[in-house]
Formats: structure tokens, sequence, C-alpha cells
């Protein structure tokens, strides 16, 4: 796509659904510390919950102004973004059956926990 659109405009259009994943990791930490109070935590979140907070306040400010300000490349976001969710329930279901190494969990589980934390 670099080749053929601006690279102003694509990293544009690619901050929209960046601060997105972001909210997703913020409420995901909320919904992880509520449901697992059991799992040892080798990081504590600074001040919390007013870091998740602050951050999440943040995040939503800067999607707000990409919603009034360019419409065009959040539905272009938006667009990909839906295109990705197939793409990653088929990869699930593809590498069910692969562990990573002396782990139970999934390989695809692994290099991509926020998703399981969401959902």
């Amino acid at each position: 796509m670099i080749l053929f659109f601006n690279p102003d405009r694509l990293s544009e259009i690619c901050i929209f659904s960046i601060y997105c994943f972001y909210l997703i990791a913020f409420f995901g930490l909320f919904k992880l510390r509520k449901q697992r109070k059991d799992l040892v935590r080798p990081f504590k979140v600074p001040l919390y919950p007013l870091t998740p907070i602050i951050a999440i306040l943040g995040a939503i400010f800067v999607m707000l102004s990409e919603i009034f300000s360019d419409l065009n490349g959040v539905l272009v976001s938006f667009v990909f973004i839906l295109i990705g969710v197939p793409v990653y329930y088929w990869k699930v279901k593809n590498n069910s059956t692969k562990k990573y190494g002396n782990s139970n969990l999934p390989y695809f589980f692994i290099s991509n926990r926020i998703f399981f934390l969401i959902f």
C-alpha cells in the first residue's frame, strides 16, 4: 500500500485503529484484575486504577478527535479491523492444536493475549 498511497495518510488512518486496541487493552486490565485475582502479577501498574483510567480517557479523546477530523480515515480503519476479525478466528481455529514449549496454552493464545482478555 505504501507504494500507491501517501505514507502520511496511511499513518493517519492507522492512528484510530491503534487507539482502538489501546482502549481494549486498558479495559482488559480491569477485566483481568477482576476475574483472575489469583494470577501472580510480576508487574504492578503504578497508581492503579488511576493510571489506566487516565489512559482510557486519553484514548477516548484521541479517538473522538479522529472521528470529528477525519471520518473517512476512521471508516477505512474500521474496514481493516473488520477484515482482521475473521482472520483472527481462522488463525485460532488452525493453531488450536499447536503447543508452545511446555505450556498447555495454544501458541496463538500466547502471542495474542489481549484478545483472550477481552473476548
